[in-house]
């Protein structure tokens, strides 16, 4: 094997279990995407495989991609695949509106994606491949993993467990409070039966002592204007407490 690609939250999973057996095993690259990635899951997944990191930036329709390099100056537009435009969204941010060059059965054009992300200073890059860097940065898709005693759950098991419990229109956030409390936040109507039914589907993965608690909200957007659909409150705690 000689890359690895997949959402962050996973591949630092492995990188753990790399790092715990004490057998880093070296790789060409890892490509991240899917998911922001934080600067200490990158430095952790860097060590377990003794490579760079290059997060990516895109979505299935091929509406907007970008990439980064290894001079890790920003994320350069795949300008083959599509046209990237940064509309300004307040505070120093941008929304990045996507064209998309390869899908003629159903144009994308001038999408706005709803992802906000840093501007770049210069569009140049030394590695003088000649892809403009559009972005420094990205804001949003900041999901947690759900940590329990022996078990950590992955944002993306999550949202399949969630996905065919959702009405149509319907968003959810996923909240880890503590080690003894879950809350599912469902922005459509909550009855005992559907909360019931959510609590016996999530049994799969949350241990039998864990209070699961199931509630209508009314709006789940951030100040960033993204929902950020699964949330660990104690991981948020470390990594305050890592900044000091």
């Amino acid at each position: 094997m000689v890359f690895i690609q997949g959402h962050p939250s996973a591949i630092r999973v492995l990188a753990e279990h790399v790092l715990q057996e004490g057998r880093p095993i070296p790789m060409k690259a890892v490509f991240t995407t899917g998911e922001t990635i934080y600067d200490d899951d990158r430095v952790l997944i860097e060590k377990a495989f003794e490579c760079d990191v290059l997060d990516s930036y895109g979505m299935g329709e091929r509406a907007a991609e970008a990439q980064e390099c290894a001079e890790h100056a920003g994320y350069h537009e795949v300008s083959e695949d599509c046209v990237i435009e940064m509309q300004p969204a307040g505070n120093g941010l941008y929304e990045i509106v996507g064209t998309s060059l390869l899908n003629f059965a159903m144009p994308f054009i001038r999408y706005r994606t709803g992802d906000l992300v840093q501007p770049t200073t210069s569009a140049q890059c030394k590695c003088r491949r000649g892809l403009p860097i559009r972005f420094t940065r990205v804001i949003g898709r900041v999901d947690d993993s759900l940590i329990f005693a022996g078990r950590t759950v992955l944002p993306v098991t999550v949202r399949m467990f969630m996905k065919p419990l959702l009405v149509p229109g319907e968003n959810y956030r996923v909240i880890q409070e503590d080690e003894t409390v879950v809350k599912v936040e469902l922005t459509g109507s909550v009855s005992a039966l559907r909360a019931a039914r959510i609590r016996e589907e999530f049994r799969a993965f949350v241990p039998e002592q864990v209070v699961i608690e199931v509630e209508h909200v009314d709006d789940l957007i951030g100040s960033n204007n993204k929902v950020r659909n699964v949330v660990n409150r104690l991981r948020l705690q470390e990594r305050v407490t890592n900044l000091h």
